[in-house]
C-alpha cells in the first residue's frame, strides 16, 4: 500500500529532527546505520495525518491505512518510536514503541498497527539464509543484525503466522526468547518451537546467560557480553522436537505443510479475477472497499497478503474468509473439501 510507504518514509526523516528520540536507539546500542536500513522512525505533533491530507490520497486510503484516528485527526503512534515492518519491499505494517518510561494507561509500551502479523519483522532475510533466529522484540533483532546475525521478530509468541512458519520450514531455527526469572520468555519459546515442530521445522531453544535485573533479553546481554559469548550460548542451545510437546504439556494443532496446500492463484481465481501485470500477481481486494490491487498473491508459499485491510493467510484461510463474506460460515471440513478440489 504506497500510503504505507509513504509513512515510514515520512517518519524515518523525522525522528533525526528529534534528538530524544533518536538517543533512545542510541542508548540501547543501535548504530545510525541500523536506523537507515531498516528506515525506523519516531511519530510526533500528528505530522503523519497532517501529510497525507495535503498529498493525494483519498478518503478511503487514509481510513484504509489504519494509522490514524480520523475522527481525531491525529496519528495513532503520536510520540513514538516508528519500526516499519516490510514484505519483498513493500511496508505491510507498523509496530511501535512509546519513548520514555511514562506509558501510562497503555498496558505495554508496544502498539501496534491493527491486523494480523502475517510477516515476521526483518522477513526478508529468511530466504536469504539457511540459520535464522528469532527474537521476542525488534531491538533484540536488530542487535543480532548488527552482529552479523541473521534474525527476524515476531512480537511474542502469539504473533507467528502460518506465512511466517511456512517461510522458515527448512532453515535450522534458534529461538533466542527472554531468560526471565519468572520463565515467562522460556515459555514463550517452547511455546514457539512447538508451532514450527508441527510443521517439521528444526528449532533449538537458546538460553542466554543472565545479566543484571529480573529479564535478559538479547539487547541486554550485548550490552555486557560480546558475539563470541552468544555464539558459545547458541552451541548450548537445547533442541526441541515434537517429543518435548507432551512433555512440556504445551497445546498445540498439526498445521498443513506448504506441499499439502492448494495453489494459491488457482484457488483465488475459483472468487475474483487475478490480475497479471509484471511483479506478484494482484487482485482487487473482495474483503474491504478496495480501489486498487491491494491484495497479492505469493506462489512460493501459497500464500496471499493485502496491503490494505491486512488480512492474509494460505488458500484455506481465503477459502473460509470468502465463503464467509458470501454468507456461508463453512466448517473445517468443509473448507478442506473445497481444497480438495483444487489440488
Amino acid at each position: 500500500m504506497r500510503i504505507l510507504n509513504y509513512l515510514a518514509e515520512l517518519y524515518h526523516k523525522n525522528l533525526f529532527d528529534n534528538p530524544h528520540a533518536l538517543n533512545y536507539l542510541f542508548l540501547r546500542g543501535i548504530k545510525k546505520s541500523t536506523i537507515q536500513y531498516f528506515k525506523i522512525g519516531y511519530c510526533c505533533d500528528d505530522i503523519g495525518y497532517q501529510s497525507v491530507l495535503s498529498e493525494n490520497f483519498t478518503p478511503l486510503e487514509i481510513v484504509d491505512a489504519l494509522m490514524f484516528k480520523t475522527e481525531k485527526g491525529i496519528d495513532i503512534f503520536n510520540n513514538r518510536i516508528v519500526y516499519p515492518i516490510a514484505y519483498q519491499g513493500d511496508v505491510v505494517t507498523f509496530t511501535s514503541r512509546f519513548v520514555g518510561n511514562n506509558w501510562g494507561r497503555f498496558k505495554t509500551p508496544h502498539l501496534h498497527r491493527k491486523g494480523k502479523f502475517e510477516v515476521a519483522y526483518n522477513h526478508d532475510i529468511i530466504k536469504e539464509n539457511q540459520i535464522i533466529y528469532i527474537t521476542e522484540g525488534v531491538s533484540d533483532c536488530l542487535t543480532l543484525y548488527q552482529n552479523r546475525l541473521s534474525s527476524i521478530a515476531l512480537f511474542g509468541c502469539t504473533h507467528i503466522s502460518r506465512n511466517i512458519i511456512s517461510s522458515l520450514i527448512g532453515k535450522q531455527i534458534y529461538i533466542v526468547f527472554d531468560n526471565d526469572l519468572n520463565g515467562s520468555g522460556q515459555k514463550g519459546a517452547k511455546k514457539v518451537a512447538s508451532l514450527l515442530c508441527a510443521y517439521g521445522a528444526n528449532c533449538k531453544i537458546v538460553t542466554l546467560k543472565p545479566t543484571l535485573g529480573d529479564k535478559t533479553d538479547v539487547n541486554a546481554y550485548f550490552m555486557k557480553y560480546e558475539r563470541k559469548d552468544f555464539i558459545e550460548c547458541v552451541k548450548n542451545a537445547q533442541e526441541f522436537t515434537l517429543n518435548d510437546i507432551e512433555k512440556h504439556n504445551i497445546k498445540y494443532r498439526k498445521h498443513e505443510t506448504i506441499s499439502n496446500l492448494p495453489d494459491i492463484i488457482k484457488t483465488v481465481s475459483q472468487y475474483i479475477n487475478v490480475l497479471f501485470t509484471g511483479g506478484k500477481p494482484r487482485a482487487i481486494c473482495p474483503f474491504h472497499a478496495d480501489q486498487f490491487p491491494s491484495l497479492v498473491l505469493y506462489e512460493e508459499n501459497r500464500s496471499w497478503y493485502c496491503f490494505g485491510c491486512g488480512k492474509g493467510g494460505n488458500s484455506y484461510t481465503f477459502i473460509r474468509e470468502i465463503e464467509k463474506l458470501r454468507g456461508n460460515k463453512l466448517t473445517k471440513l468443509e473448507v478442506g473439501k473445497i481444497a480438495k478440489t483444487l489440488l
